[in-house]
Formats: C-alpha cells, structure tokens, sequence
C-alpha cells in the first residue's frame, strides 16, 4: 500500500521532463567559466560558448581582490570583475602575472 502512495506522489508531483529540461537550461545559462592560454583568458558562457571577455595579459593594468572576487584594471581604463563562482576560476589566479596587490 506505501509503495502505491509513493508512486501516485511521484506521478503527481514529479516535473515533467520539460520542466526539467527549463530548470537545467536556466542553471547552464548562469554558468561562466574561463580558459586560459600563454596570451591571456577568455570568459565565456558554459551553454553557448558566447565570450564574454577575451583579454590578453599585456592589457592588464593592475589586479586586486575584493571579498571573492578577483577586480582586473585594463590600460582602456575597463574594469573586469570576476566572481570565484565561475569555473576555472583558480587556474586564472595561478597564471596571473604576478607584480599586483
């Protein structure tokens, strides 16, 4: 008799695979993650592949912490914040030029 409630629940209560497949969407769509070379790092949009920065380590003017995050001054005079959340994130801390505060 439990294992009939339990899959009357599950049915009624489940997400559909749509659902489910929204919810996954929205997660990946959130996800940023970053890929560093000899020249630089880019910043792109794990679902996509959409950049969202691409910089080159001759760019950067100074970098520092702030709580979690790591805050890039370009020489154009942009700042870069980058949120240790996104993935690879350490790797981009190792290989960063050292020389800033």
């Amino acid at each position: 008799m439990k294992e009939l409630f339990y899959k009357i629940l599950v049915f009624l209560f489940a997400p559909s695979k749509k659902e489910r497949e929204k919810k996954l969407e929205k997660v990946l769509n959130k996800i940023r993650a970053i890929l560093c070379s000899d020249d630089g790092f880019i910043v792109f949009k794990l679902q996509s592949a959409d950049y969202i920065y691409d910089v080159k380590w001759q760019d950067i003017a100074d970098a520092f912490w702030t709580g979690n995050k790591l805050v890039l001054s370009l020489k154009s005079e942009e700042e870069i914040t980058l949120p240790n959340t996104y993935l690879c994130w350490h790797e981009l801390v190792r290989k960063l030029p050292r020389g800033y505060s």
